[in-house]
C-alpha cells in the first residue's frame, strides 16, 4: 500500500492541495525510488515525499504529533497494527481502508475516516481531513479516546498500555494545532 501513498500525494498536488508527505518505515529500494520520481513537487522543485526510514521511539512520536493525517493504505490482512493504536494515541486523524480486522475499534467518522482501498476514496478522504478543520479536531479527539477507554480495560503490566502510555505522555506534553 505505500506505492498508494505517492499517488495520493500527487492527485491532492494536482488539485492545488499543498501537503508534504513523510513516510517512516522500511521499503525495497525499486519502491522508495518509484515514489520519488512519481511524487509531486513544489514551486521551488522540493519533492513533497519525505522518506524518514526506520524511526522509533522519541522520533516516530514526534512525526505523528506534527502530522495531520496517517494514511494507511494497506492491502494486506494484519490484525490491528500497532502504528494504529499509535496514531490514535496521539490523536491523529486516521484514514484507513474499510475491513473486518479493523472495525471493532475504528469507527467511520467518529475515529476514523474509512473507505474503499483506491486511491481515489483514499484521496477523498485525506483531502476530507485536510480541508475540514473541524472533522480533523473531531476524528482526533474520537481517537483519543477510543484509546483511553481500550486501555483503561487493560491490565497496567501488559505491553500494550506501556506502550499506550510512553505516547500519552508525550501527546500531554505537545499541543495539536488544527489544520
Amino acid at each position: 500500500g505505500v506505492d498508494a501513498v505517492g499517488a495520493v500525494a500527487a492527485a491532492l498536488h494536482a488539485e492545488g492541495v499543498q501537503a508534504e508527505v513523510r513516510l517512516a518505515g522500511s521499503g525495497s529500494a525499486e519502491l522508495i525510488e518509484q515514489i520519488a520520481r512519481e511524487a509531486p513537487r513544489a514551486a521551488d522543485g522540493t519533492p513533497q515525499v519525505r522518506f524518514l526510514g526506520t524511526l522509533g521511539g522519541r522520533e516516530l512520536r514526534q512525526e505523528m504529533l506534527a502530522a495531520d493525517v496517517f494514511l494507511f493504505p494497506t492491502r494486506y490482512n494484519e490484525g490491528f497494527p500497532r502504528v494504529l493504536y499509535e496514531a490514535m494515541t496521539l490523536g491523529t486523524p486516521i484514514v484507513a481502508p474499510r475491513s473486518d480486522l479493523f472495525d471493532w475499534i475504528l469507527h467511520d467518522g467518529a475515529n476514523a475516516l474509512l473507505c474503499e482501498a483506491e486511491i481515489d476514496a483514499y484521496v477523498d478522504a485525506t483531502r476530507a481531513i485536510l480541508t475540514d478543520a473541524t472533522l480533523a479536531s473531531r476524528l482526533s479527539a474520537g481517537g483519543r479516546e477510543t484509546m483511553k477507554r481500550f486501555f483503561d480495560a487493560l491490565p497496567a503490566r501488559s505491553h500494550a498500555a506501556q506502550v499506550a502510555s510512553r505516547f500519552e505522555d508525550e501527546a500531554l506534553t505537545q499541543s495539536r494545532v488544527a489544520a
